[in-house]
């Protein structure tokens, strides 16, 4: 890429790979959070969590309470 554009040009990149610093960010947040709300949440379920947790966030137009968040978690894998 460096030899497709001039010496000092300035460029912007998108990384949308799944290991990418955002995604590293939400799940290091959504464990934070767990912890500190003392739930224990098993890690494979976080890409499960996570993705409930922007959907109904999403769809309230709001942040998830505290509460909120700890019915979720609670909830068995895979429950609606």
């Amino acid at each position: 890429m460096a030899t497709l554009v001039p010496k000092g040009s300035k460029v912007i990149t998108f990384d949308f790979a799944p290991t990418n610093d955002n995604g590293q960010t939400r799940q290091k947040g959504f464990e934070d959070r767990a912890k500190e709300l003392g739930l224990d949440v098993p890690e494979e379920r976080f890409p499960g969590l996570l993705a409930e947790v922007k959907k109904q966030a999403t769809a309230a137009g709001r942040l998830m309470s505290d509460d909120e968040f700890r019915q979720l978690v609670k909830r068995p894998a895979g429950a609606a």
